[in-house]
Formats: structure tokens, sequence, C-alpha cells
């Protein structure tokens, strides 16, 4: 089926209640967004399956979290009609799938509705009334993985959305994605805001990085091979990854006078992370508990 893609991630990840209640969530949303398209046509139940999609296996999210981002569109369009539907479907939404799920979709529609001005000091403003519409952490999650769901499918709106939507993105939820360490939320954030805000920059930095991969990977896995034989001497188990520098991390380097040809100087080499473990016998890992 359509979101057979949620689906699976809901059964590997979720228990057995929280996956029937995240099923129960997606046949209410369909019936109740069954009219609503994006702009490209498509059903707009696409967005929301796939922001609970992120949030569960991009973010860690649990079951309340997915239920929540499952029908946050359901809420959104209910609060712009009348009060009295309003009320009925945010009733029913309590009685169904709990107080803790309408209050985050509660949260997540006051969110939606309101209105930045492009400037440094509006984003703060509205960094700020995030945080105070949030009482639940987890909807703050939830809004990162909409926004990460409309930035990887930007191209569907109209042209005129585009820059609003990147300055947003660049100015705003990638700052909250790094305060709270979502460092690769962060990363393809501003990326893809770059390539749309900058796109004749990001396609020159891009290229120039990707000229350069390979002389940064073999850079990266030497700087590592002595560390990883001396931990592993130690009795110390690990486990490393390169990141190969972002577009988005050279762009931010230069400022508004950088050519870019003196910005293609700037780039770094690919970023590396150890993660260090004590051997240790007849351990096992427990699960971490999602959000």
């Amino acid at each position: 089926t359509r979101y057979d893609k949620l689906r699976s991630a809901i059964r590997r990840t979720l228990s057995p209640d929280e996956a029937a209640a995240a099923d129960r969530a997606l046949e209410y949303a369909a019936e109740h967004t069954a009219s609503q398209v994006r702009h490209d046509g498509s059903p707009m139940l696409d967005h929301a399956a796939e922001v609970a999609r992120i949030g569960l296996e991009e973010i860690g999210l649990g079951g309340d979290s997915v239920v929540a981002a499952i029908l946050h569109d359901v809420v959104r369009t209910a609060s712009r009609q009348d009060e009295e539907t309003f009320l009925r479907l945010t009733d029913e939404i309590r009685d169904r799938f709990g107080k803790e799920v309408l209050g985050m979709t509660v949260s997540l529609s006051h969110i939606s509705d309101i209105r930045l001005k492009a400037s440094r000091e509006q984003a703060e403003n509205f960094r700020e009334l995030i945080v105070s519409y949030s009482e639940d952490p987890r909807v703050i999650l939830i809004k990162l993985a909409d926004r990460l769901e409309v930035m990887r499918r930007l191209e569907i709106f109209p042209r005129e959305k585009w820059r609003k939507k990147s300055w947003e993105s660049l100015n705003l939820y990638a700052q909250i994605a790094h305060k709270l360490g979502l460092y690769n939320i962060k990363s393809e954030l501003e990326d893809i805001a770059l390539r749309y805000l900058e796109p004749q920059d990001y396609q020159h930095i891009a290229d120039k990085l990707a000229e350069t991969e390979s002389e940064r990977r073999a850079f990266i896995a030497r700087v590592l091979e002595p560390i990883t034989q001396r931990l592993d001497q130690a009795g110390c188990a690990t486990t490393s990854r390169a990141a190969p520098s972002r577009s988005s991390r050279s762009g931010r380097r230069c400022t508004s006078s950088t050519s870019p040809s003196r910005a293609s100087t700037t780039s770094s080499p690919s970023a590396s992370s150890s993660t260090v473990r004590p051997r240790r016998r007849n351990s096992s890992a427990g699960r971490p508990t999602p959000w």
C-alpha cells in the first residue's frame, strides 16, 4: 500500500499496542484529509506519514509522538474551521488517542499559525515562541521532522515560497536542531537551504568537494589507523565514521564579498568521529527509551 514504508518502520520499532494506535491514526487521518492534496496533487497524508517516518527512524520518536505526527495536519485544518468543529474533533482525538497526543497536535497547530518575517531578530523571537508553545519537548522534534520533510520536497511548492522556507530553515530550524544535538538534520537543512538561496555558490562548492572527496577520505583513514590500533591494544572496541564536508559548512565560511573561486579554498577535510566502548564479557546494550 501507499504507506508501507512507514508501516514497516512502525512494526520494527514500536510495541504491538503502539503499532495498533499508529494504524488507527493513519486510518483516522486518511478519513479526515481525503479531500486535501499537496501542491503536486499528492494526498496531504503523504506529508504527515513521512513526518512520522522521519520522527521514528531518523530522530527516534516513540509511539505517541508518531501518532501525533500522523494527526498533526488533521488538527491544523480543524483549527481553521469553526470552533464547534474544532472542539468536536479534538474531543475525538483525546478519546481515541489520549491527552498527550492531543496536546502535541494542538501545540504543533499553534506553531504553524505563527508568521515569521525574515530578520535575525524575528528568528530569535520565533525560536523562543516555539519553546514556549512546546511544554512537551517532543513537539519541537516533530516540528523539525515536519520541516525536514518540507525541505526535501521543496520543489513541489510555488517558487515564491522557496526563499522564505529556505531562510527559515537556515536561520531557525537548523539552529534549533544544532542546540538539540541533531547534527545530521541541522546539516541537511542547511544544505538544502543553501541550494535554493545561493544555487550557483552551492553547485560550485559541491563540485569542488566532489573533486577532493577521495583525497579527504584517504587523509582521514591515515589519521584514524594508528589511533584505532592503539585503542585496540588497550582493549577498547571502537567504531569510526568519516563525515565528508557539506556544501553548507564551506558556504557559511564565505562572506558576501568572497568570490566562488576563493570559497573553494576554504573547504576542510572530512570530519570524523569515533565511539569508544570498553570491552565487556556477557554484556548487552539495552534499547534506549524513545521520545
